[in-house]
C-alpha cells in the first residue's frame, strides 16, 4: 500500500478528532462544516477514508492561519520520517 496514503489517513483522522474535540462540535457538525455526511465524517475519523478534496479544502478554510501552519509542520515531519529524512543522528 502507499505509505503516503497511510500517514494521510492516520495523521488526518487523528487531527479531525482532536480539532473536533477542542471545538465542541459534534460528529454531525464537524460533517456539517465539512460539507459530508455524518457517516462519511465517523469513517474519516476512525481513519477508514482518507479526506476527499472537498472535505480538506473545508477543513483548511475552517482554520486560522496559525493554525494551518501547526497542521502541515507535523504532517511534514511524519512525510519525511517515511522518506529517511529529517531524522535526528
Amino acid at each position: 500500500m502507499n505509505p503516503y496514503k497511510e500517514i494521510l489517513r492516520k495523521f488526518f483522522s487523528e487531527y479531525v478528532h482532536t480539532l473536533r474535540k477542542c471545538r465542541g462540535l459534534t460528529q454531525e457538525e464537524m460533517a456539517e462544516k465539512l460539507r459530508i455526511s455524518g457517516r462519511a465524517y465517523s469513517d474519516l475519523e476512525r481513519g477508514i477514508y482518507c479526506f476527499s478534496t472537498v472535505a480538506l479544502v473545508f477543513l483548511l478554510l475552517m482554520l486560522e492561519e496559525g493554525e494551518i501552519k501547526e497542521l502541515l509542520s507535523p504532517l511534514l515531519d511524519e512525510i519525511e520520517k517515511v522518506e529517511g529524512r529529517g531524522v535526528a543522528e
